[in-house]
Formats: C-alpha cells, structure tokens, sequence
C-alpha cells in the first residue's frame, strides 16, 4: 500500500491544474498521471479489502490513516470525474474507506479526523460541482405545528441585529 500511495504523491500534482474541467477520454495512456493515481487509489482499496480480511483493522499501524486517506482523496476525484457505471464503483471505493477509518477510529484519534475531512470534503465538491440538494435534518425539538419554528428564527434574526 505505500508503494501506491507514494506514487499518487509523485503524479497527483501534475493533473491539479485541470481539477476544474476534467477531460478524460479513452485515449489518454496508461501512464498518464490521471490514470497511474486512479490505478493506485483502486490497488489500495484492494489491498484494503483482503487485509480487512485476513486481520482486523481495529488495531493496525498508525501510518495505514494516512495512506487511506490518500486514497480516499482520489475516489472522491475519480467519482467525480467518472461516468456511467464507474461512478457507482467509484463511490463503493470511497464508502469503504470512510467503513474503514471509522473501524480505526476506535484506536486512533487521527483515522475519526482524517474520516471528518474527507466527509466534508465530498459533500463540499459534490454540492459545488454536482448541484444535489442540501438537506438539513430536523432538530428532534422542532415543533411540527411551525409555530415554533417561526419564534426561534425570529428571535435569532433579533438577537443578531442587536449586535
């Protein structure tokens, strides 16, 4: 696994100048650095999947956060720039990364952080880029009449033009 995320390392900077408008074609080779990251990011989710296996990953070595982390990162790229059914593979990549820093988190601080990031990094770039829907969840207090909630939001917009 470090051998691939090491070389995401050494190839991700030389496509983040196209992040924005990602053109991908099947034309491109298979050495160019789109594909060498994609390509190592799925190896490691690979290796992943038969190391969850074979050990637990309640306590492995500490240095596994980061190379996930790497790897969730170019899952959340690689969905995004992917279509048809790519993206559905793509996403199952990432769902399992997030499955497996949060199985970490219980020994390790930095696998439940690393796990905040890249939740918030998904939903920022597929709210920016894909348009879905923001939903808020509703407060288990919210009255269900709307009286309620009409007092709250009127007493904070008070509360806020008073400072």
């Amino acid at each position: 696994m470090q051998f691939y995320t090491i070389s995401i390392l050494l190839h991700r900077p030389f496509f983040s100048r196209a992040l924005k408008e990602p053109k991908f074609s099947d034309e491109q080779p298979s050495n160019h650095p789109r594909n060498i990251c994609i390509n190592a990011a799925q190896s490691i989710v690979k290796l992943l999947r038969i190391y969850r296996k074979q050990h637990t990953l309640r306590r492995p070595n500490v240095h596994i956060v980061h190379l996930i982390f790497t790897a969730s990162l170019i899952c959340i790229y690689n969905a995004y720039s992917s279509r048809g059914a790519a993206v559905a593979k793509c996403l199952n990549d990432l769902q399992f990364c997030c499955q497996a820093l949060g199985e970490m988190g219980e020994a390790w601080g930095n696998s439940t952080r690393a796990l905040e990031v890249i939740i918030c990094i998904k939903r920022d770039w597929f709210s920016k880029t894909r348009n879905f829907p923001q939903t808020k969840r509703r407060s288990p207090a919210s009255d269900d009449r709307g009286l309620g909630d009409d007092r709250r939001k009127r007493r904070l917009t008070q509360g806020q033009e008073d400072l």
